[in-house]
Protein backbone atom coordinates (compact mmCIF):
# COMPACT_ATOMS: atom_id res chain seq x y z
CA UNK A 1 0.00 0.00 0.00
CA UNK A 2 2.80 2.21 0.71
CA UNK A 3 4.19 1.42 -2.82
CA UNK A 4 0.71 2.88 -4.33
CA UNK A 5 0.57 5.50 -2.14
CA UNK A 6 3.94 7.14 -3.20
CA UNK A 7 3.00 6.31 -7.39
CA UNK A 8 -0.25 8.28 -6.62
CA UNK A 9 1.39 11.20 -5.53
CA UNK A 10 3.96 11.11 -8.30
CA UNK A 11 1.72 10.89 -11.10
CA UNK A 12 -0.53 13.89 -8.94
CA UNK A 13 3.09 16.06 -8.96
CA UNK A 14 3.75 15.31 -12.53
CA UNK A 15 0.38 16.21 -13.65
CA UNK A 16 0.41 19.65 -11.33
CA UNK A 17 3.50 20.08 -12.95
CA UNK A 18 2.56 20.22 -16.23
CA UNK A 19 -1.03 21.73 -16.27
CA UNK A 20 0.18 24.30 -18.48
CA UNK A 21 0.37 22.50 -21.58
CA UNK A 22 -2.96 20.06 -20.92
CA UNK A 23 -4.87 19.73 -23.73
CA UNK A 24 -7.78 18.53 -23.06
CA UNK A 25 -9.77 18.23 -20.24
CA UNK A 26 -12.93 16.47 -20.00
CA UNK A 27 -15.67 13.11 -18.96
CA UNK A 28 -15.88 9.49 -20.06
CA UNK A 29 -18.53 7.58 -19.37
CA UNK A 30 -20.15 4.18 -20.37
CA UNK A 31 -21.09 0.48 -19.96
CA UNK A 32 -19.12 -2.39 -19.33
CA UNK A 33 -19.21 -6.06 -18.93
CA UNK A 34 -17.33 -7.54 -15.79
CA UNK A 35 -16.58 -10.68 -14.74
CA UNK A 36 -13.78 -12.68 -12.52
CA UNK A 37 -10.98 -14.89 -13.57
CA UNK A 38 -10.60 -17.46 -10.81
CA UNK A 39 -9.30 -21.14 -9.56
CA UNK A 40 -12.40 -21.34 -8.83
CA UNK A 41 -15.28 -21.50 -11.47
CA UNK A 42 -16.98 -18.22 -11.98
CA UNK A 43 -20.82 -18.73 -13.71
CA UNK A 44 -21.33 -14.88 -14.90
CA UNK A 45 -20.48 -11.56 -15.38
CA UNK A 46 -22.45 -8.47 -14.51
CA UNK A 47 -23.02 -5.33 -16.56
CA UNK A 48 -21.50 -2.01 -14.90
CA UNK A 49 -21.33 1.33 -15.30
CA UNK A 50 -17.73 3.36 -15.59
CA UNK A 51 -17.32 7.21 -15.29
CA UNK A 52 -13.97 9.11 -15.20
CA UNK A 53 -12.84 12.03 -15.74
CA UNK A 54 -9.41 12.84 -17.65
CA UNK A 55 -6.43 15.03 -18.77
CA UNK A 56 -4.91 14.70 -22.23
CA UNK A 57 -1.40 16.19 -22.13
CA UNK A 58 0.42 15.93 -25.92
CA UNK A 59 3.91 14.68 -26.10
CA UNK A 60 4.03 15.04 -30.06
CA UNK A 61 1.66 14.97 -32.99
CA UNK A 62 1.15 10.59 -32.55
CA UNK A 63 1.77 10.71 -28.76
CA UNK A 64 -0.39 11.85 -25.76
CA UNK A 65 -0.10 10.90 -22.29
CA UNK A 66 -4.12 10.89 -20.37
CA UNK A 67 -4.76 10.49 -16.67
CA UNK A 68 -7.76 8.85 -16.06
CA UNK A 69 -9.11 9.34 -12.76
CA UNK A 70 -13.12 7.92 -11.59
CA UNK A 71 -15.13 5.09 -11.05
CA UNK A 72 -15.97 2.10 -12.07
CA UNK A 73 -18.42 -0.72 -11.50
CA UNK A 74 -17.72 -4.65 -11.53
CA UNK A 75 -18.20 -8.29 -10.14
CA UNK A 76 -19.78 -11.19 -11.19
CA UNK A 77 -22.11 -13.62 -10.80
CA UNK A 78 -22.31 -17.09 -8.74
CA UNK A 79 -24.98 -19.73 -9.60
CA UNK A 80 -25.89 -22.60 -7.60
CA UNK A 81 -29.17 -24.98 -7.59
CA UNK A 82 -32.24 -25.59 -5.05
CA UNK A 83 -33.14 -29.06 -4.52
CA UNK A 84 -35.73 -31.14 -2.67
CA UNK A 85 -35.18 -33.88 -0.58
CA UNK A 86 -34.84 -36.41 -3.39
CA UNK A 87 -32.24 -34.51 -5.21
CA UNK A 88 -34.74 -33.10 -8.00
CA UNK A 89 -33.92 -29.60 -9.02
CA UNK A 90 -36.37 -26.96 -7.62
CA UNK A 91 -34.82 -24.08 -9.41
CA UNK A 92 -31.59 -22.60 -10.61
CA UNK A 93 -30.43 -19.41 -8.48
CA UNK A 94 -28.17 -16.50 -9.48
CA UNK A 95 -26.00 -13.95 -7.01
CA UNK A 96 -25.27 -10.81 -8.82
CA UNK A 97 -22.28 -9.67 -6.92
CA UNK A 98 -20.83 -5.91 -7.47
CA UNK A 99 -18.06 -3.73 -6.80
CA UNK A 100 -17.26 -0.16 -6.90
CA UNK A 101 -13.34 1.11 -7.73
CA UNK A 102 -11.85 4.41 -7.47
CA UNK A 103 -9.27 4.32 -9.91
CA UNK A 104 -6.44 6.06 -11.50
CA UNK A 105 -5.69 5.21 -14.92
CA UNK A 106 -2.23 6.51 -16.56
CA UNK A 107 -2.12 5.64 -20.26
CA UNK A 108 -0.03 6.52 -23.20
CA UNK A 109 -2.13 6.55 -26.66
CA UNK A 110 -0.54 6.28 -30.60
CA UNK A 111 -2.55 7.88 -32.54
CA UNK A 112 -2.94 9.06 -36.73
CA UNK A 113 -2.20 12.57 -37.24
CA UNK A 114 -5.57 13.73 -38.49
CA UNK A 115 -4.99 15.92 -40.84
CA UNK A 116 -7.10 19.47 -41.31
CA UNK A 117 -8.82 18.02 -37.81
CA UNK A 118 -9.86 15.33 -39.36
CA UNK A 119 -10.91 12.05 -37.10
CA UNK A 120 -7.78 10.09 -35.35
CA UNK A 121 -7.48 6.74 -35.03
CA UNK A 122 -5.83 5.77 -31.45
CA UNK A 123 -4.88 2.95 -29.52
CA UNK A 124 -3.46 3.17 -25.96
CA UNK A 125 -2.31 0.93 -22.96
CA UNK A 126 -1.29 1.69 -18.75
CA UNK A 127 -1.23 0.82 -15.28
CA UNK A 128 -4.70 1.14 -13.02
CA UNK A 129 -4.54 1.41 -9.48
CA UNK A 130 -8.00 0.71 -7.83
CA UNK A 131 -9.55 1.30 -4.68
CA UNK A 132 -12.57 -0.41 -3.52
CA UNK A 133 -14.70 1.65 -2.12
CA UNK A 134 -18.41 -0.34 -1.83
CA UNK A 135 -18.95 -3.82 -1.82
CA UNK A 136 -22.78 -5.14 -2.87
CA UNK A 137 -22.75 -8.97 -2.24
CA UNK A 138 -25.15 -11.38 -4.22
CA UNK A 139 -27.70 -13.13 -2.89
CA UNK A 140 -29.22 -16.45 -3.41
CA UNK A 141 -33.13 -16.23 -3.24
CA UNK A 142 -33.88 -20.08 -1.81
CA UNK A 143 -37.72 -20.94 -0.85
CA UNK A 144 -36.86 -20.73 3.04
CA UNK A 145 -35.24 -17.71 2.66
CA UNK A 146 -31.70 -16.01 1.11
CA UNK A 147 -28.57 -16.90 1.67
CA UNK A 148 -25.21 -13.70 0.85
CA UNK A 149 -22.85 -14.83 -1.31
CA UNK A 150 -19.71 -13.95 1.17
CA UNK A 151 -17.00 -14.23 -1.53
CA UNK A 152 -16.90 -10.16 -2.01
CA UNK A 153 -15.91 -9.85 2.21
CA UNK A 154 -12.52 -11.03 1.26
CA UNK A 155 -11.68 -8.94 -0.86
CA UNK A 156 -8.63 -6.67 -0.85
CA UNK A 157 -9.37 -3.00 -0.71
CA UNK A 158 -6.44 -2.43 -3.64
CA UNK A 159 -5.90 -3.86 -6.60
CA UNK A 160 -3.02 -2.97 -9.61
CA UNK A 161 -4.30 -3.90 -13.19
CA UNK A 162 -3.50 -3.28 -16.57
CA UNK A 163 -6.11 -0.89 -19.19
CA UNK A 164 -5.82 -1.74 -23.05
CA UNK A 165 -8.08 0.87 -25.76
CA UNK A 166 -8.64 1.75 -29.14
CA UNK A 167 -11.09 4.24 -30.62
CA UNK A 168 -11.91 7.27 -32.60
CA UNK A 169 -11.15 10.94 -31.08
CA UNK A 170 -11.41 14.49 -32.32
CA UNK A 171 -15.00 14.50 -33.39
CA UNK A 172 -15.53 18.38 -32.88
CA UNK A 173 -19.41 19.17 -32.15
CA UNK A 174 -19.26 22.36 -31.47
CA UNK A 175 -16.63 23.65 -28.98
CA UNK A 176 -16.50 19.81 -27.91
CA UNK A 177 -14.62 17.02 -28.70
CA UNK A 178 -16.32 14.19 -28.65
CA UNK A 179 -14.32 10.82 -28.72
CA UNK A 180 -15.43 6.64 -28.58
CA UNK A 181 -13.32 4.06 -26.65
CA UNK A 182 -13.40 0.06 -26.25
CA UNK A 183 -11.62 -0.51 -23.37
CA UNK A 184 -10.33 -4.26 -21.72
CA UNK A 185 -8.94 -3.99 -17.85
CA UNK A 186 -7.75 -7.02 -16.45
CA UNK A 187 -6.24 -7.04 -12.94
CA UNK A 188 -2.24 -8.08 -12.43
CA UNK A 189 -2.68 -8.49 -8.28
CA UNK A 190 -4.82 -11.29 -6.85
CA UNK A 191 -8.00 -9.64 -5.33
CA UNK A 192 -8.30 -11.85 -2.30
CA UNK A 193 -4.65 -12.27 -1.40
CA UNK A 194 -5.90 -13.54 2.45
CA UNK A 195 -8.31 -16.69 0.54
CA UNK A 196 -7.33 -19.56 -0.61
CA UNK A 197 -8.67 -18.83 -3.95
CA UNK A 198 -7.25 -16.52 -6.72
CA UNK A 199 -10.11 -13.62 -7.84
CA UNK A 200 -8.64 -11.45 -10.34
CA UNK A 201 -11.36 -8.72 -12.08
CA UNK A 202 -11.55 -8.00 -15.85
CA UNK A 203 -14.15 -5.74 -17.82
CA UNK A 204 -14.88 -4.74 -21.59
CA UNK A 205 -15.98 -1.33 -21.45
CA UNK A 206 -17.61 1.26 -24.07
CA UNK A 207 -16.52 4.61 -23.28
CA UNK A 208 -18.03 7.94 -24.89
CA UNK A 209 -16.12 11.02 -24.11
CA UNK A 210 -16.59 14.60 -24.22
CA UNK A 211 -13.78 17.23 -23.74
CA UNK A 212 -12.78 20.45 -24.77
Amino acid sequence: MKVSALVVLALLFIWTDSRAQIDEIGFKFGMQSAGMSSSMPIDGRITGFSGFGYMDYWLGNNVVATLNMGLTQRGFARSMNETDPSGMVIQELEAKTRLVYAGLNPTLRLQTSGQNNGLRFFAGAGPRFDWLISRSKGEFDFSMGSVHDETADFFNRFVLGTSFSAGISNIQVHNFRLMFEAVYDLDITDSTSQYPVDYRNNAVMLRLGIGR
